[in-house]
């Protein structure tokens, strides 16, 4: 798993990219990864890169995932920007398994789009 997290200055946005497969052990490792990076900035903002990953999580683990976001410390008060190419039924049910648990979050095929979503004040 190639994981890489930088924080964007001039949007205020921590970009994380991955690639490898990505399930509830490798996604473990990428948010804390993305979040020692904002709490080093200050930043609430998360970007993460995942059109370059395959995704072999089950419905069980995408299900969880709110539950573990909590464990690894994601804070309702974050916004979370997932960028995708393939497997948009379990990316749409991570979406909408998150929001129904209180995050601000959304999945997009496009960057600027999800860029555009992270600059606005507007959660959803």
């Amino acid at each position: 798993m190639y994981v890489s997290a930088e924080f964007k200055g001039e949007l205020n946005i921590v970009r994380t990219r991955a690639e490898g497969n990505l399930n509830n052990e490798t996604e473990a490792f990428i948010v804390k990864n993305a979040l020692k990076v904002a709490a080093e900035e200050k930043c609430h903002k998360l970007l993460f890169d995942y059109s370059k990953v395959n995704d072999t999580a089950s419905m069980l683990e995408i299900y969880e995932s709110p539950l573990l976001f909590d464990l690894w410390g994601v804070t309702r008060n974050f916004s979370i920007a997932v960028l995708y190419s393939e497997d948009e039924k379990n990316f749409k049910f991570w979406e909408t398994r998150m929001i129904n648990e209180g995050f601000s979050a959304r999945v997009f095929r496009n960057e600027d789009q999800a860029l555009q979503w992270l600059s606005s004040d507007i959660p959803y």
